[in-house]
């Protein structure tokens, strides 16, 4: 069935749209009738919406249909618009509503179940809600009036935050929960936007992965480094740019990250902690506040390297140690079994007194400003669990043994220049075979290593996976 509707610009992925376009949409198209009409809320593209063929002759009659309270100048609530997070697609207000009491003048932040109680018994000024069974599915709507565009419009888009961090309005304990979910998945899909400008496409030879598959097939023993090129994958950004960034907008910021600072003036040194959280995660907040940065502490996902690397120890049955410069904890979480992180873990804080591990997010939850220091239960001031400034690495003598034990030594996503990181390959045993993954190979690395790959990690992992499943299935 053929239907007008309103909409606007931002809209269409297609921005130069003209009367007489058909655009291709869900399971059909909108047709531009006019690009200029304008009524008492607005102006709009007025559209025409055409089912696809496939949808022509479908009985979509529902078996029970059920409307509510017919929308009327005096009924008591009023759509101001949808909960809106950057990189979260609101479709048909996911998060919720917000919605102003027309009596009162209060307005408030609701999810969609509890904006539908509300406009289905009581009624809204600009729009209705209904619900209706087809078979065993049930389905619950709420439509604006016929000369608004419909709530999955950008027009309706209000931001959660306001650029200051503040809410918009405050949020009911469900719409708040809503939010937090929506905040994590927006960190999810801002990871994966910033994470894919750091695919390279060069091309890697079938004969590269051959090899790789040799050796590995080989081995029993592998030990892994690994550095920044699999976790910008992931979307967060290299450690070092953001601390070469963060000097040269504020040196001062990160001379207080060190323990004599920790141990003179906690407050600063947490201070300068939660100003290179900020820097460093920016790319993948939703928002520049406190609520994104636990949601992008939580939310930024792992990848197919993390994840081909803990099948190569689950599935394929090889003795893999992970050796990481990256404090980000996405090998841990991906779950292979023995993970060395030689720089630590920024999702984790440690007291110094007692060794207690906290979270970090749950830490941070308790904190009331960007400049308190958080304490033990002992009393004693916590410590973020990563190596900063002039403190040693960790677990250096470990490392030292798993590359020494190991067949085969895989150096993926790092240029090695790191003191002491890049010393490790040199504890090898003189029959055992190094690999050298990254995205850009600088200088004569290939005299340096026995087999030399330059080109997309995460391509280069699918294509060995691939074959080593195959492998696997003819045995």
């Amino acid at each position: 069935m053929k239907k007008k509707s309103l909409m606007v610009l931002e809209d269409f992925h297609q921005k130069d749209i003209k009367v007489g376009d058909r655009v291709p949409r869900f399971e059909g198209s909108y047709e531009i009738l006019d690009m200029n009409y304008s009524n008492e809320h607005g102006e709009f593209i007025l559209c025409e919406y055409i089912p696809g063929d496939d949808f022509g002759d479908v009985d979509v009659t529902p078996d029970f249909e059920a409307y509510g309270m017919p929308a009327k100048p005096l009924n008591p609530y009023e759509i101001l618009g949808t909960i809106s997070v950057p990189g979260y697609r609101n479709l048909m207000a996911g998060i919720g509503f917000f919605i102003k009491n027309t009596q009162t003048g209060v307005t408030e932040g609701v999810s969609f179940q509890e904006a539908f109680d509300r406009i289905f018994n009581e009624g809204a000024i600009n729009a209705t809600a209904s619900k209706s069974r087809t078979g065993v599915f049930h389905s619950k709507l709420i439509d604006s009036t016929d000369e608004l565009p419909s709530f999955d419009s950008h027009f309706w888009k209000i931001p959660a935050y306001f650029p200051t961090g503040e809410l918009f309005a405050p949020l009911t304990k469900r719409a708040e929960y809503e939010l937090k979910k929506g905040l994590k998945i927006a960190v999810r899909s801002l990871s994966q936007d910033v994470g894919s400008q750091f695919r390279y496409k060069k091309e890697i030879s079938s004969e590269s992965i051959r090899e790789l598959k040799r050796l590995i097939q080989k081995s029993e023993k592998i030990t892994v480094l690994t550095g920044a090129g699999i976790s910008t994958l992931s979307g967060v950004p290299d450690y070092r740019s953001s601390v070469m960034g963060m000097w040269e907008k504020n040196p001062a910021i990160l001379e207080q990250l060190n323990e004599r600072t920790f141990q003179d003036s906690p407050e600063k040194f947490w201070s300068a902690v939660y100003k290179l959280l900020e820097t460093t995660l920016t790319g993948v907040m939703p928002f520049q506040n406190h609520e994104s940065l636990l949601a992008a502490l939580d939310g930024i996902p792992t990848n197919s390297a993390h994840r081909f690397l803990k099948k190569l120890e689950k599935e394929f049955g090889k003795d893999v140690t992970v050796i990481t410069q990256n404090v980000d904890g996405l090998h841990q979480s991906t779950g292979n079994e023995r993970v060395i992180e030689f720089h630590g873990n920024i999702r984790q804080c440690i007291c110094p007194r007692c060794d207690t591990i906290f979270n970090l997010t749950d830490v941070l939850k308790k904190v009331e400003n960007k400049v308190s220091a958080p304490t033990c239960r002992c009393g004693t001031v916590l410590r973020p669990n990563v190596v900063f400034f002039e403190d040693a690495v960790k677990d250096l003598n470990s490392s030292r043994k798993a590359v020494e034990g190991s067949d085969l030594l895989l150096v993926v996503g790092t240029s090695l220049q790191v003191y002491p990181f890049n010393q490790l390959p040199y504890f090898k045993k003189k029959e055992a075979k190094v690999v050298y993954l990254n995205g850009e190979v600088e200088g004569n690395r290939e005299e340096q290593f026995d087999l030399t790959i330059e080109g997309d990690i995460l391509n280069a992992f699918w294509q060995l996976e691939k074959s080593l499943e195959s492998q696997k299935g003819t045995h």
